[in-house]
């Protein structure tokens, strides 16, 4: 599980930038507003809104005015906001651009030079009357990816220009998003309800339920038995006579009363009867486990420490929940503080197999006890990206496993796992060395 946190944070905080054009978008939807905050570096404004100035790699004051006055103008006029299926207009917040950057930084910018390192920063509100239940924003500008340029063959890049794909950060409902847009789909929407670009948390399946056993009550069971052996007793006594002896009656009736009273009391089990619940089958079992594995990544959109450890605790349950909650959020944490964001941008599920059947009680998980549940071998692949000053670095990473998913509480719970490989996709072997995972419960 903590491959989340390995998979988020770099190898190293010097990792550079993309030379380039490039845009770092945010949108923070609250209850009366959008909020949209976005970074531009000088490249891309050179890209959508070129003016001329007297030094290409700088800007002076009087043409830095001129600028700001054309991207805003950028914002309001090519960029589309709707709140609740109507386009809404702007209001600028604050528009910057300082001009000084480290000078040592020019060097991963060979192509772009200071270009790539003197951004813009506006902000603008689209405010609403009525909280949003929807939201949809349209994203205009797509310059042409270099890095892509460079690295596709000569025979991509003859058949098509490569565009850039932007990756921006939509927060909502105290939860963070990928916003992606692209020339080809250069549209995000977000709903209230769940639907739209962004979904929920996935549903996971109720556990199955044994028919309980047949229980009786012990006292009124007895009193039967009592009045049917009075009876028959009586019965025989009274052979060849024209009545039953009264004392026979009178205990058929007092057993009789005993017996309804007794229905409330306490029941006995009849051995045998109840059904136990059968071994899960393969399709099932991956149903289950997907929406918990699935669930357990998107517990980090969160973006509250409360919220986050309430939907991790809905998907994995052991004593070390905590403690798995403490590294990855304080690793997380940390991220921040050295300028570095990290998403989990996707889970892709590769090969699902049950290593045993399920077993109504299985050997006991320390502080856990005997659970109803289902151990099996999963491999799987992850994406994810890390954001820091305006640009993104995304990597995969493949992983396999054996978890343990039991039934707690009536729910289904993610118990343990034990890591068996793992690999960073897409470079050598040797720069693919990842950090040792925690073995055992989670």
């Amino acid at each position: 599980m903590l491959s989340i946190v390995w998979l988020c944070l770099p190898a190293s905080a010097a990792a550079h930038p993309q030379d380039g054009p490039h845009a770092d978008l945010k949108f923070i939807i609250d209850e009366n507003r959008v909020r949209f905050v976005a970074n531009l570096n000088l490249a891309f404004l050179d890209e959508i809104r070129p003016l001329p100035r007297e030094v290409l790699a700088e800007v002076s004051d009087d043409e830095r005015d001129a600028l700001l006055a054309a991207v805003e103008g950028f914002y309001r006029d090519d960029v589309v906001v709707e709140i609740n299926g109507q386009p809404v207009s702007p209001r600028l917040v604050s528009a910057l651009m300082p001009t000084e950057y480290d000078p040592q930084m020019v060097g991963l910018f060979p192509r772009s030079g200071a270009r790539g390192l003197i951004r813009s920063e506006f902000t603008l509100d689209y405010l609403t009357d009525e909280p949003p239940e929807s939201v949809a924003i349209e994203w205009p500008a797509y310059p042409i990816d270099g890095l892509a340029l460079q690295t596709e063959s000569a025979d991509a890049a003859a058949d098509s220009t490569p565009k850039m794909v932007f990756e921006g950060r939509l927060q909502a409902d105290g939860r963070v998003f990928i916003a992606r847009f692209s020339e080809a789909e250069p549209r995000v929407e977000w709903n209230a309800d769940g639907s739209g670009s962004f979904g929920q948390l996935v549903d996971v399946p109720v556990p199955p339920k044994p028919q309980p056993p047949i229980a009786l009550p012990i006292v009124s069971v007895l009193a039967a038995a009592v009045g049917i052996v009075a009876l028959v007793s009586a019965a025989f006594v009274g052979l060849g006579k024209k009545r039953m002896p009264f004392a026979a009656i009178m205990l058929v009736i007092v057993s009789g009363i005993v017996g309804v009273v007794g229905l409330g009391s306490a029941r006995v089990a009849v051995p045998g009867t109840g059904e136990v619940i059968p071994a899960i089958n393969q399709e099932d079992a991956q149903r289950v486990f997907n929406a918990l594995h699935q669930n357990l990544y998107r517990s980090f959109d969160y973006t509250t420490e409360s919220d986050i450890y309430d939907a991790l605790a809905a998907s994995v349950h052991g004593p070390l929940l905590d403690t798995v909650y403490e590294q990855v959020f304080a690793s997380l944490r940390q991220a921040e503080q050295d300028g570095l964001i990290g998403f989990v941008t996707g889970v892709e599920p590769i090969e699902t197999s049950l290593v045993a059947d399920s077993v109504a009680g299985q050997p006991e998980i320390d502080g856990i006890g005997e659970v109803y549940g289902f151990n099996l071998k999963h491999r799987w692949r992850v994406d994810g990206t890390v954001y820091h000053w305006g640009h993104s670095h995304t990597r995969t990473h493949e992983y396999e496993a054996i978890y343990t998913v039991g039934v707690i509480g009536g729910e289904w719970r993610i118990l343990v796992q034990d890591l068996i490989s793992q690999q960073r996709l897409g470079v050598e072997p040797s720069e693919a060395a990842l950090p040792a995972l925690p073995q055992g419960e989670l």
